[in-house]
Formats: C-alpha cells, structure tokens, sequence
C-alpha cells in the first residue's frame, strides 16, 4: 500500500531559500525572537477520548509528551509551499490557516506513530513491559537517539544502522547537495569565462529513485555525504569522501572536470550559509557554520526525516495488523467496514452532485459503494441502466450511459 505523506516539509522547507530566496531576508533585528514564538501546542493525550480508547497505547503518553511548533516551522513551510497557494488565488490568510493545519496533522499523526511503536517494541522485546520500553526510551540523551531507536537498533555505529537511518540520512544529505548544486549553477551561470561553454544539466535519474533508495557500501552502511568543499580533523565534506555524490555530480556539471571544483563549491556552500543565517536559521556566533551535519537547522531537519520514516514504519505495522486480523476473522471484519460505509453513503449521496463529488474523489484507497438513482432529476442519465451509475466493480471503472 503507498501511504501519501501527511506534510511534503522535508527539509522543514528553507532548504529551497538556496535557490529561490537567495540575498533576501525575512527577518527582522528581533528576528530569532521573533521566529521562536510557540503557535501551536500539540499533545493527543489530552483529546477527551483518547484514554478510554487508546488504553494501551496512553500509557506512553507521558514519555511522548508534548509538541511545540514554532513560527520558524510555519513560515519556512510558506516561503516552501504557500507561494504557490497565494499565486493561485487563495488569500494569504486561508493559505496560513492550511498550512498551519497540515503541520497541525503531521504532529498529532507523528505523536500517535511514537506510541504505537513504543507499545509494539513493548509486545515484540521487552516481554510486555511498557515500564521497561519507556525506561529505555527516555535514556536516550537527545530526541536523534530516541527517534533513531524507534526505527533501528543501533545509535552508536554508522555501520549498523538500519535501513530506515540510513534512508533518513541520505535523504537529509542528498536535500542539502542538491541546494548547493543550485548555488553553483547560479556561480558558474554569473561567470564570464564559463558562460555558454557547456550545458548544465541534472542527473537523469532525479525523482526515479525509490522511496527506500539508499546509496550502499558492500557492507551495507550508507555510501553518501555531503559535499562543501570544507574539511578539518572533526569533519570531512571533501568530494573523495562525497561517496556515489561523486558520480551524481559528473551527470549534474558537464563539461567541468569535479576535481578543480572545490574553491566554486566553497563558494557556493558560504552563499547557502549566509542565506539560512539571514534567515535566522544558523547563528554564526554559536555553531560551526562550516561543519553542515553538526548544525542545529539540520538537525532540525533529520528529526523531520526520522519522524517521516517513523510515520511510514507504523503505517506499515498497521498494514499487517489489519491483514492478520482480517484473516482471523474470516473477512467479517471487512463485511462490518462494507455495509457501515454504503449505509453512509446512502444517507450522504442522495443527490447527483454529492455523488458526482464523491466520485471525482474516487481511488484505490476510496471507494464509492453507493449511487443514487438520477433519472428523476436529469434526463441525460436515463438509458440502459435506469438513471443509476454502476461499476465494474473489479477494476473500479464508474459508469454512466
């Protein structure tokens, strides 16, 4: 089953300023202030009937805790996604108040993806013990282990990490090359001496990847890292240590030989910093503007890769529960779900354009079981089938005359 993702922030979104916002600033002199406000406090604990309900999983409640989504989340999620929603006519106000409720979403879906994969590490290692999951979650130090443990067994070794670290991580890394390749696009398209000698070009296989892609060595840790340009004896962003970026970008810059690079890649990596630090999004008096992974903006945005993986981790937990339970049951459980729905859809569709709604809604993950008779209120349905749409219903094709 392909779970659509409830929030497309990944990078939390300013990753994009690289290539669209460069030398503007949002932000005023009280601009970090500013950005830190909370605008939204989430904690599904506190829905009236999620105790009663939930019983085994609100007893992970209290090492979940709470939420906090700040002012920073929200506008970087505009500058990423709500130009487009103004742009095509939505007023700046409705375009915040969906915004805002698609981070909103995301939250209270991540919050229940946390319990329910607590409660399952409880049932499948830890003999049922929810005291002894909740004791071993919050011994993590910092939420990079917490989230990292949900999803994987290792938090110490590179070389051990799971499979959905490593997607995690190469996704986080691959956002922040592909931003620096459009800062020296524009380098390398504003000098006179490379101006109109060669054709820039991106790798042809961009967006053809699988979600669970990942770069691999032989033994199975991840073969990818950011490339800046920058190196010193805590890190290395140097191209020979880039991994299969390396081969990425000799599809992304023909014509230039990678090797003599490194002073334009520099380059380019100091404009995206200056972008994200105007921003208020790095402060260069605190951190290490040169050391990319150890920047508290991207480590913001791992935690936002590693909840995405969580999401999809429970997702598919689910997936098999439903499945197993379908099968104990001889489908009776499938029976109940069928004729809940077409009772509903028989109060809800009693007119053509409710139905016609519904209709153009329609999908594998949504289906219409219901269909009024229409030959009372239009005659352009009468015919063969007596005004009512039909289905072949196994292949999902609506019909009409």
């Amino acid at each position: 089953m392909k779970i659509k993702k409830l929030l497309p922030i990944i990078l939390a979104s300013t990753m994009t300023i690289a290539a669209t916002f460069s030398g503007c600033s949002y932000i005023t002199s009280n601009g970090n202030q500013d950005l830190s406000q909370v605008v939204a406090t989430v904690d599904i604990s506190k829905a009236e009937d999620f105790a009663e309900d939930e019983t085994d999983l609100a007893a992970y409640a209290s090492v979940i805790g709470e939420t906090k989504i700040y002012k920073s989340e929200l506008i970087s999620y505009f500058i990423n996604v709500g130009y487009s929603y103004v742009n095509s006519g939505m007023t700046y106000y409705d375009t915040f108040t969906s915004l805002m409720d698609s981070i909103v979403q995301n939250a209270v879906a991540v919050q229940y993806a946390k319990m329910y994969l607590l409660n399952y590490k409880a049932e499948t290692e830890y003999s049922g013990s929810s005291d002894a999951v909740k004791s071993a979650y919050t011994s993590f130090e910092t939420e990079v282990e917490q989230l990292e443990w949900l999803i994987g067994s290792s938090v110490t070794s590179s070389s051990t990490y799971s499979d959905d670290i490593n997607i995690a991580r190469y996704n986080l890394m691959a956002s922040i090359n592909s931003s620096l390749d459009s800062y020296e696009i524009q380098l390398l398209e504003s000098s006179d001496s490379n101006s109109g000698t060669d054709t820039l070009t991106t790798p042809g296989n961009v967006d053809t990847e699988v979600d669970d892609y990942y770069p691999k060595n032989a033994d199975g840790s991840l073969n990818y890292n950011v490339y800046t340009g920058y190196s010193s004896s805590d890190y290395d962003y140097t191209l020979a240590n880039s991994g299969e970026y390396a081969d990425d970008r000799v599809d992304t810059f023909k014509g230039y030989t990678p090797e003599n690079s490194k002073t334009r890649r520099a380059n380019a990596y100091n404009n995206f910093i200056s972008t994200l630090i105007s921003n208020g999004l790095v402060d260069a008096e605190t951190e290490n503007v040169r050391d990319v992974m150890s920047l508290q903006y991207v480590q913001d945005q791992y935690i936002a890769q590693l909840e995405d993986r969580i999401l999809q981790k429970y997702y598919d937990l689910y997936e098999e529960e439903q499945e197993a339970t379908l099968s104990a049951n001889d489908y009776a459980y499938l029976q109940e779900i069928y004729e809940d729905l077409y009772s509903s859809q028989s109060e809800t569709y009693d007119d053509t354009d409710t139905f016609t709604d519904a209709l153009s809604n329609m999908s594998d993950t949504s289906f219409v079981l219901y269909s009024p008779n229409t030959s009372s209120t239009s005659d352009s349905y009468e015919g063969d089938f007596g005004g009512t749409y039909g289905f072949i219903y196994n292949i999902l094709l609506p019909y009409s005359e």
